[in-house]
């Protein structure tokens, strides 16, 4: 048995994060194996992974001998590479342009190639930079990160006041009916065959979640159509979802797509036409006024070329 009392440089820390603090040469896969098997408890009660430390917690770890070796051995770790490019950075904020098909968090298959361990190795050692908010695996462009639990903390705040401004683009199956409006929908969470996805619901009951979003038709092809969204809440594949429910879901969506349309470019395209494109906000502790934008990545540039398109990033400088 091992017991380990959180510090005040711990308070707010995730059970799974500040065990990974303290277990740092481990794989994220045995630390969550040993998790799920329920050998450590907070206080003398079991507690889940996502479980926000509060100073003076006691954290028992009930481990085997064989368990605790397997814990603390070192392991070699592989070299992590930096794929992201760096929009903007300062002492306490990094801006990224996160590539399409990398994860933003560990994960299984993904421990170390995704996002947050590339940034914690860019860094370097006595950092604790942490995720303002996510994208998904096959979404592109702007993650904004704390590079400290003040900046961190601040941003979180600017988010739940929706004080962030985040813009989208996407390409789209067809043309939609309405080239301006806004999309407000009760999004439910299933799961289908060990995949999230969100249904649009009717009526709001206790299990749906409020989701708004603004869009504009930027330009239009013969098939297509390229959308441009401005996000007023941020829940769980909500462009996604809401685009297909209009019928127009993005090319290459595998969840809420068209299959004819995401067949006729498999070759190209391996994930969802969609890109964070723009974000905008006051710097949280300088109050300084950021406008950032990221560059288009290459498949979907070449996408909207092969269909016509003539969009450029200039319209938004």
């Amino acid at each position: 048995m091992v017991e380990l009392i959180v510090s005040k440089d711990a308070e707010g820390l995730r059970l799974d994060r500040f065990l990974r603090k303290h277990f740092p040469n481990t794989s994220l896969s045995l630390l969550y194996k040993s998790l799920r098997k329920g050998v450590y408890k907070i206080n003398d009660k079991k507690a889940k992974p996502d479980y926000r430390l509060r100073v003076g917690d006691k954290v028992t770890l009930f481990l085997s001998p064989e368990d605790y070796q397997k814990l603390t051995q070192k392991e070699s770790k592989p070299v992590v590479k930096k794929t992201f490019d760096i929009l903007y950075e300062d002492h306490d904020l990094l801006i990224v342009n996160k590539p399409p098909m990398l994860a933003s968090q560990p994960g299984t298959g993904v421990e170390h190639q995704n996002l947050v361990t590339q940034v914690e190795s860019y860094l370097g050692k006595n950092t604790h930079p942490g995720l303002a908010h996510r994208l998904d695996r096959g979404t592109s462009g702007i993650v904004i990160i704390g590079k400290n639990r003040k900046a961190l903390l601040a941003l979180h705040a600017l988010f739940k006041e929706q004080k962030i401004e985040k813009y989208y683009l996407a390409l789209v199956v067809g043309h939609l009916k309405q080239k301006k409006g806004v999309m407000k929908s009760h999004l439910k969470k299933t799961t289908e065959g060990f995949q999230h996805r969100m249904l649009v619901m009717e009526h709001p009951s206790s299990d749906t979640v409020e989701a708004e979003t603004h869009y504009q038709v930027k330009e239009e092809s013969n098939l297509y159509s390229l959308v441009e969204m401005k996000l007023k809440t941020g829940k769980m594949h909500q462009i996604r979802a809401q685009l297909a429910h209009l019928g127009n879901p993005i090319v290459g969506d595998r969840i809420y797509g068209d299959a004819a349309t995401n067949k006729r470019y498999a070759q190209q395209l391996r994930r969802q036409c969609l890109h964070a494109v723009r974000i905008r906000f006051s710097h949280p502790l300088t109050q300084e006024k950021m406008d950032i934008i990221a560059p288009l990545p290459e498949d979907i540039i070449a996408l909207l070329e092969k269909n016509g398109f003539k969009f450029s990033l200039e319209s938004y400088r």
